[in-house]
């Protein structure tokens, strides 16, 4: 996780990068074992985007971006295990180290935009939800979807483009604190670096608020409207799926930070912190997929009828009336 804290490099009190703590024989089956557990992610994240992208509907263009964002942090943790194996068989290890700097700054800047990408994607749901109840009569287009992601990849880009500037990655001190580094760390650059993570911690706390009241807004709409209409128990059925999302993603964000205060004792130990922080980091990559799954029943019949003798896919259902019946909002529900 890029969540973490920042120290200039000057302090920094153990010479390894995290990514260097994977080697040795003895880590071995633990580094398969997390290949595996991230090929799987990877898997139940394309087949989801497959079912979305065969049979794109405007309601789901922001959902396919969010589970693109969780399939890229799920192929950065896939890409650890084969570059190790070929460094291992042909003896090509630099002091100290399984992999080159070079190859950590890339695999970090990657992993700075699968984070920020998911956490962005996040924000736009919920504000996409905001939308839906505070301009019901808007009709959600393709082209405002699609510029809408647009923008909020570009955004998730300058992110990485900060980091790879200082050339930030991450480290971990005899302090027992996980926390990234910069090499290039003026004043002004520990400014900007500390802003852009401690902001991220703010935006999860934002966008939890925006749920709350989104909820408590459809409290309201409920009982102003009262039991004669079903609009309600759609719109929370809907908003449930995607809140449930983002509070799993918030989960994981909070074992990642917790990570950085776990006293590992011996040296040796560290490996075990960067691996369960690494399992973190997948988790919301796999229950993204199961949410979808277990909760859209639109993306599941499609997903069936992908299956041979699996039936037809049926058209989706997600199309409501919007607050004040009038006209159907198309692709007001992304989920």
């Amino acid at each position: 996780m890029v969540f973490s804290r920042v120290k200039p490099s000057a302090e920094s009190q153990f010479p390894l990068g995290a990514l260097s703590y994977r080697q040795g024989d003895q880590y071995l089956a633990l580094l398969i074992i997390e290949g595996i557990y991230a090929a799987l992610v990877a898997i139940a994240n394309l087949l989801v985007i497959s079912v979305l992208v065969i049979y794109i509907y405007i309601i789901y263009i922001i959902v396919a971006n969010l589970v693109a964002s969780t399939s890229l942090k799920a192929l950065v943790e896939c890409s650890f295990v084969p570059y190790y194996a070929i460094q291992r068989n042909f003896s090509l290890f630099a002091p100290n180290r399984v992999f080159t700097e070079e190859y950590e700054l890339a695999i970090f800047n990657l992993s700075v935009l699968a984070d920020y990408g998911t956490l962005f994607f996040s924000v736009l749901i919920a504000l996409n939800r905001l939308s839906v109840l505070v301009f019901s009569d808007y009709n959600f287009s393709r082209k405002a979807n699609a510029a809408a992601c647009l923008t909020t990849w570009l955004l998730s880009m300058c992110l990485p483009i900060i980091f790879f500037v200082f050339k930030c990655k991450y480290r971990y001190s005899s302090e027992n604190i996980y926390y990234n580094v910069c090499m290039d760390f003026s004043k002004p650059a520990q400014l900007l670096i500390s802003v852009v993570v401690y902001c991220s911690y703010a935006v999860v706390f934002v966008v939890i608020a925006i749920y709350a009241g989104l909820f408590w807004m459809l409290r309201g709409i409920k009982r102003t409207l009262g039991m004669t209409t079903g609009i309600s128990e759609v719109q929370t059925g809907i908003l449930r799926q995607s809140a449930t999302i983002f509070f799993i993603y918030a989960i994981s964000i909070g074992i990642s930070l917790s990570t950085e205060f776990m006293d590992t004792g011996p040296a040796a130990n560290v490996f075990l912190v960067i691996y369960l922080a690494n399992f973190s980091n997948l988790a919301i990559a796999l229950v993204l997929p199961m949410c979808l799954l277990a909760m859209s029943g639109d993306i599941r019949s499609i997903l069936f009828a992908m299956i041979p003798f699996g039936g037809d896919p049926s058209a989706p259902t997600t199309v409501v009336p919007n607050i004040a019946g009038k006209a159907p909002v198309e692709g007001a529900f992304i989920i």
